[in-house]
């Protein structure tokens, strides 16, 4: 995959969803495997933006908001245009909304430029490259020149501090129109407290995530913060 002989490929062991992509793509940069969890501002890095495809019920249940926004649109436009934004090395939202409907014109938004290269080439290859534009932006804060019916960001980590969801949102809602649909629609931010020995004995209930097992521990949650895109919130502490 790389474009520089001799060059060691990615320490990590794709799935077989992710190989499926990559190997649509004939090269990848040379700094494709520099791992790093964010670049500046909450960006990930390619190899990083690509293990998020491994969260399956996060990314299945995206998927399925997508299909019903686009079905849903698709009834009454001749075009509907997608906004995904931070769409990473495999924008895999705006494909799985191209094939899902000839309708739809899809523009991506990715900060680092490693990513935006790997889906230029992804969505070349996939045929799509006439519906799907991809665009190396910060989504916080650039300026559209059209109008968004369906505008998708999973930029969601550590209770809205670790990525920039809420300034991406505050920056591209006005572009959406006003009976467009935006996903997430909804993010509450729950927390709890749980002592260190529950912390580290968890009893028998396990959480199998990324190939790892650890302990779950299942708390009394309370919702600390709400945040519809859109909402001015103040920064979560």
């Amino acid at each position: 995959y790389s474009e520089h002989p001799g060059t060691p490929l990615p320490h990590f062991d794709p799935t077989n969803f992710e190989l499926y992509f990559l190997s649509r793509i004939n090269t990848l940069p040379v700094t494709y495997w520099e791992e790093d969890v964010n670049l500046h501002g909450g960006a990930f890095y390619s190899i990083s933006s690509i293990k998020c495809l491994r969260d399956s019920i996060r990314t299945k249940k995206f998927l399925m908001g997508i299909a019903e926004a686009v079905e849903r649109l698709s009834q009454d436009r001749e075009r509907v245009e997608v906004c995904d934004a931070g769409s990473g090395a495999i924008p895999i939202f705006a494909i799985y909304a191209a094939l899902i409907s000839s309708k739809v014109n899809a523009t991506c938004l990715e900060v680092h430029k490693d990513s935006t290269d790997i889906a230029k080439s992804l969505v070349h290859a996939m045929g799509l490259g006439d519906r799907i534009t991809i665009e190396q932006a910060d989504a916080t804060t650039f300026v559209p020149d059209r109008y968004y019916d369906l505008l998708v960001s999973e930029t969601i980590g550590n209770a809205l501090t670790r990525e920039p969801i809420v300034q991406i949102m505050d920056n591209l809602v006005p572009y959406v129109e006003s009976d467009g649909i935006i996903l997430p629609s909804h993010i509450l931010v729950k927390a709890a407290l749980i002592s260190v020995d529950d912390f580290f004995s968890a009893g028998k209930r396990y959480e199998h995530f990324n190939g790892a097992t650890s302990h779950y521990y299942d708390p009394q949650w309370h919702t600390v913060a709400s945040f519809k895109p859109g909402d001015k919130l103040d920064t979560v502490s």
